[in-house]
């Protein structure tokens, strides 16, 4: 859940609850503007942090 908060913050995502067990998508075009981006990449790194701990 705490994924799908962080990934839902990002403007432009909007993924329902109830894809969370499925594949949701994430549209490229999404991504294009660099603070969408940059918040993407974030939250990589904090699911990165979250796997070593």
């Amino acid at each position: 859940m705490e994924l799908l908060a962080r990934l839902n913050k990002i403007s432009g995502i909007n993924i329902s609850r109830d894809r969370i067990g499925g594949e949701p998508s994430i549209y490229l075009h999404t991504l294009a503007e660099k603070n969408a981006l940059d918040q993407f990449l974030h939250v990589l790194d904090w699911i990165v942090q979250e796997i070593k701990a």
